[in-house]
């Protein structure tokens, strides 16, 4: 394959607290829907059976029937009870390896014998164990024509969290699997695929009629370690609401990027501690709380001890800690090449961007909050490591490339901002 672009990213997924902020949203929704229906017929008590209007009930453009509504208030929030297992977020960088070996990036295909100054030989999973893992994932039925990549975090930020002293520097932890099937497959051959990895024990979920991914659970685990490829340190496990507060003192210590919560369905939610999280979570869920007196919650079935569990987390705290000692800048004097390395071009620029931006919020959320300078370091920081710039000129022109790129968005935002006043 010559094409440098990676044809099987690692999708993102969504913020645990965010997820769980609008689930909260719905059952309060869901509170409100027999207390609507009974208005509803009282105010046509007097009007004959067959005169009596039944009008839908819609909210949040969502559907919601009485039966189903009155149902779901009878018992715990099903959410809590959701079995996750919580791995730990690892801050590195996101890379794969195919089956025939080729290794990927999180947006292009990676040509030489390292990656973000790590080198990949012995490191990285060779293509006779991704085949292996491939074998037993897809079955022989499917295996033939599929492609299979292992993605996981290359971990180049030594001194990050303590990785040097815990002996994770320079080492490869995988996260999970995607799977592209080929083109040939129908969409009925692919949720066939699909239910057959299910049956053996896997977690994937499909995007669209191409590929899928398979999120790390106890079988895909078992079977990496069975090929001699390390995973995601696994921190705890249980339903969602006992999970969330048996974190929470590991969370508050800041000790670590955050944690992956993997559900059996192949779901996927991420929950930062607070100095990595640039979310709406802690905004989200402080609003949420406040709306309503705690027996309210209650009758919905939502756990308020889970949202303030989330709330404290997310919290931006003013002490050092651990947290300084994770960003502890490196004071060892880099040797670079300032000056002797030509620029990127736009088109590399524009990708990277591209790429970068999904790792975080849409820009207007940066700019509803007035915090357009966070982005604008978070995006500088991320293309710099993505094309691992060394020189003067290079770092200067990504910098230019997101500033054009944050002040025309942030440009259209205002226009509309204007518009709708």
């Amino acid at each position: 394959m010559t094409n440098a672009t990676n044809p099987t990213q690692w999708p993102k997924f969504e913020h645990a607290g965010i997820w769980y902020a609008d689930h909260c949203e719905v059952l309060l929704i869901e509170l409100s829907v027999p207390v609507i229906f009974l208005q509803r017929w009282w105010r046509q008590r007097a009007k004959p059976r067959k005169n009596q209007k039944v009008y839908t009930i819609i909210r949040r453009g969502r559907f919601f029937t009485v039966a189903g509504s009155a149902e779901r208030l009878r018992f715990k929030d099903p959410a809590l009870l959701r079995k996750f297992r919580a791995f730990e977020k690892l801050d590195g960088t996101n890379l794969g390896v195919r089956c025939d070996g080729a290794v990927f990036g999180r947006r292009t295909r990676v040509f030489k014998d390292s990656y973000q100054k790590v080198p990949l030989d012995g490191v990285v999973p060779t293509a006779k164990e991704v085949r292996a893992v491939k074998q037993v994932l897809l079955g022989s039925e499917t295996a033939n024509g599929t492609e299979l990549v292992l993605y996981g975090e290359l971990m180049c930020n030594p001194r990050k969290f303590d990785y040097d002293e815990r002996s994770m520097d320079s080492k490869f932890y995988c996260f999970g699997a995607m799977v592209r099937f080929p083109d040939t497959f129908s969409g009925k051959d692919v949720l066939a695929a699909q239910r057959a990895i299910k049956q053996r024990g896997f977690a994937p979920t499909i995007n669209g009629n191409s590929s899928g991914r398979v999120a790390l659970n106890d079988r895909l685990r078992e079977l990496l370690v069975g090929q001699g490829i390390p995973c995601a340190p696994l921190l705890g496990e249980g339903p969602f609401g006992e999970l969330c507060l048996s974190m929470k003192a590991t969370l508050m210590k800041d000790g670590m990027e955050g944690v992956v919560l993997t559900g059996d369905d192949g779901s996927l939610k991420k929950w930062k501690t607070s100095v990595e999280d640039e979310s709406k979570t802690h905004a989200m869920l402080s609003a949420l709380i406040q709306q309503h007196p705690r027996y309210v919650f209650e009758l919905a079935g939502v756990d308020v001890d889970v949202i303030q569990c989330m709330i404290d987390v997310s919290a931006k705290k003013t002490t050092t800690g651990q947290a300084s000692k994770a960003r502890k800048p490196n004071k060892e004097k880099k040797k670079t090449t300032a000056n002797k390395t030509a620029p990127f071009d736009d088109a590399t620029h524009e990708a990277a961007l591209v790429s970068a931006m999904t790792k975080y919020d849409a820009l207007e959320a940066y700019f509803d909050r007035g915090d357009q300078a966070t982005i604008i370091g978070l995006l500088n920081k991320e293309v710099t490591d993505d094309l691992g710039a060394v020189g003067k000129e290079q770092i200067k022109c990504i910098g230019a490339a997101v500033g054009k790129k944050v002040g025309s968005a942030l440009g259209r935002w205002k226009n509309v901002q204007t518009r709708t006043v």
